[in-house]
């Protein structure tokens, strides 16, 4: 068996697979209720005793940097050591940026991809091996893509989420310097502008004041719901700014990795507002633009599998037994 790990800013998840590819059982638990990564490891494993005694490996992707065998996540004081995790599984493990199992999963063999393909939010032709893999949620992150047929892909996690964020339009500058007081942060990067509390923070902007939710309601989804159920106005131009700026980030992303191959970007709010981001895609990658021929050349996917990063991790980890058996 493979056991997989995604761990996020706000939840971790697990699998178990065949070494074949196929998911045998999966879980999910908010990081708020459990005190660290091991907790959640044992609480997992104390569920799937029988089948964690015969692990033929581990990938585990984590929200942080990785240097190393050692990962502190950024938006939370976890820190996961896959060589203790090793001898504690009494398997090879593998530690990866969580951007980097998610594009395995897009990119990886047959066996561990999804049966149903992305959706197309900007119809080209595939051309070249380079892609880029974007996640929105808690931040945002992008990992760049190599990818050749018959061989696993040669990832390149970034940083790119951390780069300040362009003031695109007089709008988007004025919602920068809102930002900047509203974080008491002088610079505000891409993450502030296109990660999910950027809803909340757009309402706020235009309605000059906070967004009323209903009880246990999430804030950002509050926004979409008043956006796209109840007209809100001020949640529709939070809505509005939040696609175009997650599109100018794309377009960039594409240009910085010469994504030909595509770009594939994915989070639960990015695919509740799949028609509006489409339609923000096609008049940011098509306007004025210096490498306005590269970009005329990308297409633009949404990852519906909500299982990609986790199946990417499996592959990952099935690489690795491979590797011990030589």
């Amino acid at each position: 068996m493979l056991l997989a790990a995604d761990v996020g800013g706000t939840n971790t998840r697990f699998a178990l697979f065949s070494e074949g590819g196929t998911l045998r059982r999966r879980s999910q638990v908010a990081n708020d209720e459990v005190a660290s990564f091991d907790a959640a490891l044992s609480a997992f494993l104390a569920q799937e005793a029988a089948d964690a005694e015969t692990l033929g490996a581990a990938a585990i992707g984590v929200a942080a940097p990785v240097a190393g065998r050692v990962a502190t996540l950024t938006n939370r004081a976890w820190t996961v050591d896959a060589d203790a995790i090793a001898q504690r599984l009494g398997a090879p493990v593998v530690l990866a940026n969580d951007l980097e199992i998610l594009a395995e999963g897009v990119f990886a063999p047959t066996a561990f991809q999804a049966s149903a393909p992305p959706l197309v939010l900007r119809d080209r032709r595939r051309t070249g091996v380079r892609g880029v893999v974007v996640a929105t949620g808690t931040g945002l992150g992008a990992t760049f893509a190599a990818n050749h047929t018959g061989l696993p892909p040669v990832l390149f996690p970034s940083e790119a989420g951390h780069v300040l964020a362009p003031a695109f339009d007089d709008q988007a500058a004025h919602f920068h310097k809102f930002l900047a007081k509203r974080l008491d942060f002088p610079l505000i990067t891409v993450e502030h502008v296109t990660r999910g509390r950027a809803l909340s923070d757009g309402y706020a902007f235009f309605a000059k004041r906070e967004v009323p939710t209903e009880p246990a309601e999430d804030p950002n989804r509050a926004v979409v719901r008043r956006a796209l159920d109840d007209g809100d106005e001020a949640a529709l131009a939070a809505v509005l700014l939040y696609v175009d700026t997650v599109a100018v980030a794309l377009r960039d992303l594409a240009v910085l990795g010469i994504a030909r191959s595509g770009v594939y970007v994915g989070g639960s709010i990015v695919t509740s507002l799949a028609p509006l981001l489409e339609a923000a895609i096609e008049v940011r990658f098509d306007e004025p633009h210096p490498m306005a021929t590269l970009l005329s050349d990308v297409p633009v996917f949404l990852i519906t599998d909500g299982d990609a990063a986790l199946r990417g991790a499996a592959s990952m980890a099935s690489r690795l037994t491979l590797q011990n058996s030589n």
